[in-house]
């Protein structure tokens, strides 16, 4: 599961990925392969939105699953013209240059995928010896709630990690189950917000599952 940026940029939606870029907007998150959007765009030949993500804080010299760094891949040969290869090796050294020693935060959607598929193996693993193996052990794990009712999505959402929140409901995890004060996994995330208006709500509701998310009255 990669960012919206990197998804923008890997579908060639230019604009998108721009306005994504200038709001700052996971800049630094590696997908499930340990990708970031300045290696995608990279590979690609965006020679404009590779300085406009070095502009934006992208870090230079992020790897891969496989040790490849951006700058490495225009050491190789990638399927980009010979002009663009060199625009982009010349902005990214001099990016590696003036990043040296500068720690930068990498949001890795690869690790905290990780931490989920574990935490849901533990659940599905204590469904398991609770005895209910009449379940769909999976599906139960995933919508687990605790003494408060809460499940693992609402705690999710109670911190506002919305990707954790996508990753969970494409796992099946259910957005209309109500902890025991009956809140939604919606209302755990407007809470994060003073007096949510209707229109942010509705923008929840599309970023999560519109046809089961429903927040509570």
């Amino acid at each position: 599961m990669g960012s919206d940026l990197t998804t923008a940029i890997l579908s060639t939606n230019i604009v998108l990925a721009k306005q994504l870029i200038l709001a700052k907007r996971d800049i630094n998150t590696q997908d499930q392969y340990g990708g970031t959007p300045l290696i995608y765009a990279a590979i690609r030949g965006h020679v404009d939105l590779c300085e406009m993500l070095i502009t934006n804080g992208a870090a230079v010299d992020v790897e891969d699953e496989n040790g490849f760094t951006a700058l490495d891949f225009m050491h190789g040969a990638p399927p980009i013209t010979p002009e663009a290869k060199k625009q982009i090796s010349q902005m990214l050294e001099q990016a590696q240059l003036a990043q040296h020693g500068k720690v930068i935060v990498v949001d890795s959607t690869a690790a905290r995928e990780k931490l989920l598929e574990d935490e849901i193996e533990m659940r599905k693993e204590a469904i398991k010896k609770s005895g209910l193996t009449n379940l769909n052990v999976e599906f139960a794990a995933v919508n687990a709630q605790d003494v408060s009712g809460k499940t693992l999505l609402m705690q999710y959402a109670e911190v506002g990690d919305t990707n954790a929140c996508r990753y969970l409901l494409e796992h099946g995890a259910k957005a209309d189950i109500k902890d025991r004060t009956g809140k939604t996994v919606v209302d755990y995330i407007c809470a994060k917000v003073e007096k949510p208006d209707d229109k942010l709500k509705s923008q929840i509701l599309s970023l999560l599952k519109p046809s089961e998310a429903k927040p509570s009255q």
